[in-house]
């Protein structure tokens, strides 16, 4: 900016001099004159060449603002309100852990079951959990939203006809309790406790020698 409005100056300098010289009657008053003219309309234009370069860069300013404000509002994350609830009919049963929900506003949202892991798509058993939460499809279910994760990921306990599906996959030996992620307390004692009894009982999956899902994951 600066080096444009040297620029101008030497336009308005040069212009208003050649003027004064090219006058019919050139003296020394009307030298000075000149200079005088030439001084007053470099001063003009400078004023009026700052104004313009503030104001262009003001709205320059104030649009790029805005536009970070308004991308970072959209890539945050939201942060779930601690146990908000709100019923939902079930679309879809993608894993034995994950569900697809829609709301009462229409609003399509992927929930992961709060405070439980099942076993991975490439490990044996895996299909039994899936088939238990099977017949949730298309029913009615009420969503107690818990956490978001560190992927965004929403994180909820799932209740059908007044029952804790988190809880029922637990202790029918579907799944096993995440207590990295669950710290809600009662709820996760009670999870880690229907886990024991599963275990105890050999249901399910502890009829054999299961893997955690995140010890699995770490061994591939």
């Amino acid at each position: 900016m600066p080096v444009l409005l040297k620029y101008l100056a030497s336009i308005s300098v040069v212009s208003s001099f050649l003027l004064a010289l090219s006058s019919p009657v050139w003296s020394a008053d009307g030298f000075t004159q000149g200079l005088k003219k030439a001084k007053d309309a470099t001063t003009e234009q400078l004023g009026k060449a700052k104004e313009v370069t503030v104001d262009t860069f003001d709205r320059a300013k104030e649009a790029a603002v805005e536009t970070i404000d308004r991308v970072r509002g959209k890539d945050k994350p939201q942060t779930p309100e601690k146990n908000k609830e709100f019923p939902a009919t079930v679309q879809q049963v993608t894993d034995g852990d994950v569900i697809v929900v829609r709301t009462n506003e229409a609003e399509s949202i992927k929930i992961h079951f709060y405070g439980i892991a099942c076993l991975k798509p490439k490990q044996d058993g895996r299909a039994e959990a899936t088939a238990f939460i099977k017949p949730l499809q298309g029913q009615m279910v009420m969503i107690r939203e818990m956490d978001i994760d560190q992927d965004s990921r929403v994180m909820a306990l799932v209740e059908h006809n007044g029952k804790s599906v988190n809880l029922d996959l637990v202790a029918q030996g579907h799944a096993w309790f995440y207590p990295l992620y669950c710290k809600e307390q009662p709820v996760c004692g009670q999870i880690k406790a229907a886990e024991a009894e599963a275990r105890a009982a050999r249901r399910g999956l502890w009829a054999k020698q299961p893997e955690p899902p995140w010890e699995w994951r770490k061994n591939k």
